[in-house]
């Protein structure tokens, strides 16, 4: 087994996951997957460790200038495009999070399917930008059935025009194995 541990307070945690991994009842495949992408989420994403490791980062977008219309509420259209063979694990928490920059609030949605629409408040002043990050559980099918945690961030420059938009298409490819 690597380890990607960087303190002693991760190697505890890896410590008594291996000992709950040896419990009979846990044996099955389903609890096997879930349990080794729960370690991989403490291992990668814990505050122990703030940093992924570039061979496990998925890609971080910034996308050319767009405008919406100021005092409306903008659409944010999010699109995982998976891995050939891939599928959500609609087990595991995949989450989507839409966020002007300029604010403190943030909007969070489940994604349940590669395909979700996020309602994001009206932009304020004369422009902001509109961050998107998010983290996707995602699982392959067959014998030597894989998951993969892939943490994406996407944004993109917002100016207020009367003449704007109303929907802000995101898109990203995540990478597999």
């Amino acid at each position: 087994m690597f380890l990607l541990a960087k303190s002693e307070d991760t190697m505890n945690i890896i410590t008594n996951l291996s000992r709950i991994l040896s419990v009979p009842f846990l044996a099955s495949a389903r609890s096997l997957i879930l349990a080794v992408t729960v370690l991989f989420s403490l291992l990668v994403l814990s505050p122990f460790n703030a940093e992924v490791p570039a061979a496990f980062a998925s890609p971080t977008q910034e996308d050319a200038d767009v405008a919406v219309q100021p005092g409306k509420e903008t659409l944010v259209t999010f699109t995982a495009g998976l891995p050939e063979g891939f599928h959500l694990n609609l087990e595991a928490p995949s989450k989507v999070r839409a966020k002007w920059a300029s604010a403190d609030s943030f909007v969070s949605l489940p994604l349940k399917e590669p395909t979700i629409s996020i309602s994001v408040p009206p932009i304020s002043g004369e422009g902001d930008i509109l961050q998107l990050s998010g983290t996707i559980y995602l699982c392959n099918e067959g014998e030597k059935g894989i998951c993969l945690i892939r943490p994406f961030s996407l944004q993109k420059t917002v100016k207020a025009s009367p003449n704007g938009v109303t929907t802000i298409p995101f898109s990203t490819e995540l990478p597999g194995p």
